[in-house]
């Protein structure tokens, strides 16, 4: 049955976005809720009662009063927040659907099927960045077309049709895409009010991954003690973190303090200070302000094989992660004795005031007395710093009024004067990197950017240190999930401010201001519409290429039934044609029969009739055609009907010539 196999596709495809399905503390494959529903469609098709259906609203009803139960078990069970729910309500649809596919019985219950699988599509994919999501929805959209075509002829089985009544053509092509349309257009809105509308990704439940193993930890995912901006290296496209949030941030490894001209380093006074449990709140670090602000919450899914400091945003206020124990140094990084290893979840909830220009502005460290626990680590340079290198940090600076304008012109400067790439020459031995990268090169990576960045500030007097982790990486779909990939990995400035505490800047990478990114429902839609807008124009194209697949396939069969059940539609509408030209015409709600029988007793009077009418009756409402002698016999009883009682003639004004003789003659007569 097409609209059963159509449905079956559809739920495959949410399985395959789903991956596994998580309902409390089992964990299996979402293929298998596909596999049972493949079982529960076929036993629906076996059942399938075309007279019987459901009102659709009483239907719907129960359906997604039956999801948002599961939801809420589901959230109670594996402890995730309702809010954060895109993923597990994936999950409880697909199990609804596979409950539910024993009784799809009817065309009403196959769409309202059909609407939950595009909620577990969009709740599964809405996370997902990557080109499979468009294949997916470009799949799903086709076989919803399919399913609604079918399901649609399946609807309309159960009533009464003749097939020799004439019915105005319909354009079978112009249908399909018309559905088609409407199937995008659905996909469209449902996406963007799942975007618009995505709150917070909730606190998931912290998970322990694969074991990770005695393994050197590499630059990007372990704890570094120092970062060398003499080394270079070319991160790859592996999958590092998938971050969960409803904003984009730098998420956050580690920062250095202590700098030597060629390599950072983390003093002594900032290291190991603050050991805690492995869910527990973070001490404030030496210069952060506990004043309150925001809740930023992440959910994070570790995707390395390994993975040695947490990555959050900063500051990180409260970890929930599946460690017996972490270190929490001064400077607000948080190591793993222990690391996680791929597969683990844990949450980090981060503390972000509501930053923007004019508050930076109004609280510069230059304005007064900078405290000597400030100074000491994050003001220290080399014994010998190129007179050059300070020169051009005044040159750059002197003419802005602020901090926050300072750095916003040490930005300027950098991105006019010099060009960001990872194709550097090696750092030469003994040479001062900054030196190197404002005045020689004027070319380097993030490395080089922040360090020049940090050196700059330093040498007018700004607290600055060298932070390094990640960008946000590549924002979902439907937004709210970051894919962080090796190649992401990210060094830049971070900047105190009194009574703010530490903000982060870089001019290489468009993360804004915390109080300056607009979160709202405008700028959600706006974001969505310029990610969707190509992609589904793609689905368009590979929904109609299916369509007209499937087009191709029913004029087939059309044309076949067509050739198959000829002589019934030939015969009705002779029969038609001669009752009407005697004066008797068809009604609309006769059936052959009743029409063959009026004949009978009117224009064609004869019983013989009536026998023809029955035959044709069966042929038009049965599956078989009647036999080639009956054929015959009824053309032939109907040739001489007509042949005996010929049509009527116009009523003439004056007679003819044969007329007049005939007449003649019975005067005669």
């Amino acid at each position: 049955m097409p609209a059963l196999a159509g449905l079956v596709v559809a739920v495959v495809v949410a399985a395959v976005a789903t991956g596994d399905a998580n309902i409390g503390p089992i964990g299996f494959p979402a293929l298998a809720l596909a596999a049972v529903t493949i079982i529960g469609t076929t036993v629906s098709a076996n059942r399938w009662r075309p007279g019987s259906t459901v009102p659709t609203p009483i239907n719907l009803t129960l359906t997604f009063g039956a999801a948002l139960v599961l939801l809420t078990t589901r959230s109670t069970l594996d402890r995730v927040d309702p809010p954060g729910g895109l993923h597990a309500m994936a999950e409880v649809f697909l199990v609804v659907l596979a409950i539910r596919s024993f009784a799809l019985t009817d065309a009403n219950r196959i769409r309202s099927a059909l609407l939950m699988s595009l909620g577990a599509v969009l709740g599964a994919s809405a996370f997902d960045p990557s080109a499979a999501t468009l294949a997916l929805l470009g799949l799903w959209v086709v076989a919803a077309v399919t399913t609604l075509v079918a399901s649609e002829e399946l609807a309309g089985a159960s009533l009464p049709r003749l097939r020799g009544a004439r019915h105005a053509p319909a354009s079978p092509l112009g249908g399909l895409a018309k559905k088609t349309g409407a199937v995008v257009g659905i996909v469209a809105i449902a996406a963007l009010v799942v975007a618009v509308l995505n709150p917070d990704p909730g606190r998931g439940q912290a998970r322990t991954g694969t074991d990770p193993g005695d393994r050197a930890a590499a630059a990007y995912v372990g704890f570094n003690s120092r970062l060398d901006t003499s080394l270079r290296g070319e991160p790859s496209d592996e999958v590092i973190l998938n971050v969960r949030a409803n904003a984009p941030d730098f998420w956050r490894a580690e920062a250095y303090d202590s700098w030597d001209g060629r390599v950072w380093t983390r003093s002594a006074q900032l290291r190991s200070r603050y050991p805690t449990a492995g869910s527990d709140y973070v001490t404030p670090g030496v210069g952060d302000v506990d004043i309150g602000g925001e809740t930023f919450v992440q959910h994070v899914r570790v995707e390395a094989p390994y993975i040695g400091a947490i990555f959050g945003a900063y500051r990180v206020d409260e970890v929930n992660a599946p460690v017996t124990s972490m270190v929490v140094h001064g400077d607000g990084s948080i190591e793993l004795p222990t690391p996680l290893g791929k597969g683990a979840e844990y949450t980090v909830v981060s503390i972000r005031q509501h930053v923007t220009s004019d508050l930076l502005r109004a609280h510069d460290p230059l304005a007064g007395a900078i405290p000597p626990y400030i100074a000491g680590p994050y003001l220290q340079l080399p014994a010998e710093v190129p007179s050059r290198v300070t020169a051009l940090a005044h040159e750059v600076t002197d003419g802005s009024p602020t901090t926050y304008d300072k750095v916003r012109a040490i930005e300027r400067w950098l991105g006019a004067n010099t060009t960001y790439t990872r194709d550097i020459p090696p750092l030469p031995a003994g040479v001062d990197a900054v030196d190197q990268h404002l005045f020689v090169d004027r070319r380097g990576f993030c490395e080089q950017i922040a360090t020049s960045t940090a050196v700059l500030l330093r040498s007018v007097g700004v607290p600055a240190r060298v932070a390094d982790g990640f960008v946000p990486g590549e924002e979902s779909l439907l937004g709210g999930e970051f894919t962080v990939r090796a190649k992401d990995a990210h060094a830049w400035v971070e900047v105190w401010f009194p009574g703010v505490g530490w903000q982060a800047f870089d001019p290489t990478a468009s993360v804004p201001l915390a109080g300056e990114y607009d979160s709202g429902t405008l700028r959600r839609a706006a974001d969505l519409i310029g990610r969707l807008g190509p992609l589904l124009a793609i689905i368009g194209a590979i929904a109609m290429l299916g369509v007209l697949a499937l087009f191709a396939v029913q004029r087939t069969r059309r044309a076949a039934e067509r050739r198959r059940r000829s002589w019934v539609v030939a015969f009705v509408e002779r029969l038609e044609r001669a009752g009407a030209s005697r004066g008797r015409p068809r009604a609309g709600p006769e059936t052959p029969a009743e029409y063959s029988a009026a004949l009978a007793t009117s224009v064609l009077p004869d019983e013989r009739l009536v026998e023809v009418g029955a035959v044709v009756n069966r042929a038009t409402y049965g599956a078989a055609e009647p036999g080639v002698d009956e054929q015959r016999w009824a053309e032939d009883v109907l040739a001489n009907l007509e042949e005996q009682f010929p049509t009527r003639r116009s009523v003439r004004w004056w007679p003819s010539a044969s007329s007049s003789a005939r007449g003649s003659s019975r005067r005669a007569r």
